[in-house]
């Protein structure tokens, strides 16, 4: 938990300001949350992590979260210490600081294309490391007007290398899932953003199987964890009966398939 005092001293390491208040947690992921510090100097985004992180990956995730923000991928800045440095600790908790930026929903029910183009924009990016955690609560609309129009990437500590084809292939069924005309709608706009990545058979939703996998085995298993909360029990629960009920099988992935290889030769 982030107290007042907590929010000073954070405040403090990374030069935000003065005249610091702060709420949340604002938002809540499988490894940390998200509280709004509030400085003369404006808000901010601080990230209490769950659990220890190593301060190397830290830098070294934060150096690409550097690269693809001046390449122009929407996404918050990485905000450091005075002394340079990511992660700040107290009393054993560590947190991160980004700029704030005011999100609306998740990604869900955003038009498909301005997805494909933002993913596209990661993958124009010759690293090549991807998010690796494109799922609807890390694509989101700015909360600019009724119509979203701009999308912002956020969660990037879990960014690394991989192959973009299986990363398109995890948004085509975040995304798409059952829908044939957003998934084709999707992948026109990723090719047509200049996306690097085809994806043309089974092999190539690999990445979605091990990352849905594991995230519904976490799920299901801390949800017999019975020194949870109620809150926590919940959560989990949610998580599992998505996963259960939302499957990707081998019928949504040829469905999926035949969605993009519909309208356009792009092999």
């Amino acid at each position: 938990m982030l107290d007042q005092r907590d929010a000073q001293l954070i405040s403090a390491q990374y030069a935000l300001g003065g005249d610091v208040s702060v709420v949340g947690p604002t938002a809540r992921g499988e490894l940390g949350q998200v509280w709004r510090l509030t400085t003369d100097r404006g808000p901010w985004a601080v990230k209490e992590h769950f659990a220890p992180q190593e301060v190397a990956d830290a830098a070294e995730d934060a150096v690409a979260q550097d690269a693809f923000r001046r390449r122009g991928v929407p996404m918050p800045a990485v905000v450091r210490t005075v002394g340079g440095e990511v992660l700040s600790s107290i009393s054993g908790t560590t947190f991160r600081v980004y700029e704030w930026v005011d999100l609306d929903e998740s990604g869900a029910a955003l038009d498909p294309a301005l997805i494909g183009a933002a993913i596209a924009s990661i993958h124009r990016v010759v690293l090549q490391v991807c998010h690796c955690d494109l799922f609807t609560d890390n694509v989101r609309a700015l909360a600019n007007g009724a119509t979203p129009t701009e999308l912002c990437i956020i969660d990037w500590e879990n960014c690394g290398w991989a192959d973009p084809t299986l990363e398109l292939a995890v948004a085509l069924f975040e995304y798409g899932r059952d829908d044939a005309h957003r998934a084709r709608r999707l992948y026109e706009s990723y090719v047509d953003a200049g996306g690097p990545a085809r994806v043309s058979r089974r092999g190539h939703f690999s990445m979605a199987i091990a990352q849905l996998d594991h995230i519904g085995e976490r799920h299901i298993r801390l949800w017999h964890d019975p020194s949870l909360t109620d809150t926590a029990r919940a959560h989990h629960e949610a998580g599992a009966d998505e996963f259960l009920r939302d499957a990707l099988t081998r019928e949504v992935i040829d469905e999926l398939l035949d969605a993009i290889s519909g309208s356009r030769d792009w092999r």
